[in-house]
């Protein structure tokens, strides 16, 4: 017996309902992202008031997609006096895991810039 076909080709699994393709835009990622940089310590939400106005709240990202791989931006804003390097260097690893557990991409690429550094003791709620 010969395989069903259609007038473009062999039928898939796509023409027949099944298993089709799955896209995710650079915006989920971009989102992921963010989702995950929250999530490292030593990062703090930056860039209140006037300054997260013009420039936009940390953290934000940025990711390009070609096929089942990313590259992707993130700046963040770190604690102080905690050392930026580590920093960077644990969301890169976590923003990384994050995206290809919970989307199935695999990141090439995670450039990191810490934009702003926020005191640690500006973070703590102060007693009136």
């Amino acid at each position: 017996m010969s395989e069903p076909t259609t007038p473009d080709g062999p039928v898939t699994d796509a023409d027949q309902g099944g298993p089709g393709r799955t896209t995710i835009a650079p915006r989920v990622v971009e989102r992921l992202a963010v989702a995950a940089a929250r999530e490292v310590d030593s990062t703090a939400a930056g860039r209140g008031g006037l300054g997260g106005l013009v420039r936009g709240r940390l953290p934000r990202a940025s990711a390009t997609i070609a096929g089942q791989t990313s590259k992707v931006e993130v700046q963040v804003g770190a604690t102080w006096p905690d050392g930026l390097a580590g920093v960077a260097a644990r969301v890169r690893d976590h923003v990384s895991e994050r995206i290809r557990t919970l989307s199935g991409i695999e990141v090439t690429s995670v450039d990191v810039t810490v934009a702003e550094i926020v005191s640690a003791r500006d973070l703590t709620p102060r007693v009136q």
